[in-house]
């Protein structure tokens, strides 16, 4: 059984993980999108992690396999935890978190593995503190009459308030319906560049840097929806047609347990039914470090790569290594191609439009500074 009911759950638990592990070590760990930040942690809990195969019995936890590539380095075994891991853990990205990564998590904080701390989280000091825990002690047969109550009277307000409503809506708050072709041309694979990261002053080679994502947008319940894939940050948000051609687009990096949304973005392209690419023009972040991040405006260009398929991302391999970057893999029935993103030079890019669109120029910050965005003499 897992103890986890969602995201949220997953990123207490972590952040718990965090809070001891700075407790024990001294080691803060600066707690933003920078996956190298959560390393030595990562590590730490690679220890244990890749005992599991052995310790069910005494840990109480589920059996896991020998791993066959025990005799390899980290970060390359069957068993280890990366930065990157804990990092989207944290933030609540993962849909599916590692098994392995939970037991690891909760051997570390109680000494046992999570079956063990699931049976005995009324009375674990640790467990206790988890969200799952917390609505155990808190969730009673009175507390549930009261919801399911304010549920009903719920319903009959919003009853009451339709049948007493106008039935004229104003033209001007009528939805626009795209059209057959729009939602065939907006849905799909999408490449994503945004010369953002030249915005970033505590780089010194941000100049003229650029960084590509990838995304699946998919129509559903009227709208848009997609998850970015990015470099070291991923997007989660939805696209909307306001008019024939123009798309709104919003999407955010992180929603917390009471609805408050972290790094939110807003932007508005035109697309052309019959072309492969749009051109938005962004309100997002610059994304620094160390509370220096700021609202800036970006020129993005989205490449249609592809109708359908799949994303997956690919993790501990020799390729990851060797590019030191995400690897996302494109599948669809008849085809398959991985795209490494990474942090690139417009000055090595042989595509012209990234260069005229991305280029230093098309960055705007919130309040202007100088030395911020490098030009070139």
């Amino acid at each position: 059984m897992n103890p986890l009911s969602g995201r949220e759950d997953l990123s207490e638990l972590i952040a718990l993980v965090i809070e001891k592990y700075e407790k024990e070590t001294g080691d803060l760990i600066n707690k933003n999108t920078n996956r190298e930040n959560y390393g030595n942690l990562a590590k730490t809990l690679s220890v244990i992690s890749n005992k599991l195969p052995q310790t069910a019995a005494e840990l109480q936890h589920d059996p896991y396999e020998p791993d066959p590539r025990a005799d390899l380095q980290y970060p390359n075994r069957k068993y280890d935890i990366t930065g990157g891991q804990l990092k989207d853990a944290y933030f609540g990205i993962v849909k599916s978190p590692r098994p392995y990564l939970l037991d690891a998590c909760y051997i570390y904080l109680t000494g046992r593995g999570r079956a063990a701390s699931l049976a005995n989280a009324t009375t674990d000091p640790e467990v206790a503190t988890s969200a799952l825990a917390r609505m155990k002690d808190r969730v009673s047969y009175n507390t549930l009459l009261w919801m399911l109550i304010i549920c009903i009277l719920g319903f009959l307000f919003v009853l009451f308030a339709y049948l007493q409503q106008d039935k004229q809506v104003p033209a001007d708050t009528e939805a626009y319906s795209p059209s057959a072709a729009e939602i065939k041309a907006l849905e799909g694979i999408w490449l994503y560049y945004t010369g953002a990261p030249q915005a970033r002053a505590n780089e010194e080679d941000r100049y003229r840097r650029y960084v590509n994502n990838i995304m699946e947008v998919k129509f559903r319940n009227g709208r848009f929806e997609f998850i970015r894939h990015g470099a070291s940050i991923n997007h989660y948000g939805y696209m909307t047609f306001n008019s024939p051609g123009i798309v709104s687009i919003h999407s955010y990096v992180r929603r917390l347990p009471t609805g408050e949304i972290l790094s939110p973005s807003h932007s508005l392209a035109r697309l052309d039914s019959s072309s492969k690419r749009m051109v938005s023009i962004s309100a997002t972040w610059s994304f620094e470090s160390d509370n220096r991040d700021d609202i800036i405006a970006t020129r993005n260009i989205y490449q249609k790569i592809a109708d359908g398929g799949t994303l997956e991302e690919i993790e501990n391999t020799q390729q990851n290594a060797a590019c030191q970057c995400k690897i996302i893999e494109w599948q669809s029935a008849q085809r398959r191609k991985r795209y490494e993103l990474r942090y690139q030079s417009l000055d090595d890019s042989t595509d012209s439009e990234l260069r005229n669109y991305l280029n230093e120029e098309s960055i705007l910050l919130l309040e202007p500074k100088e030395h911020v965005i490098l030009k070139g003499e």
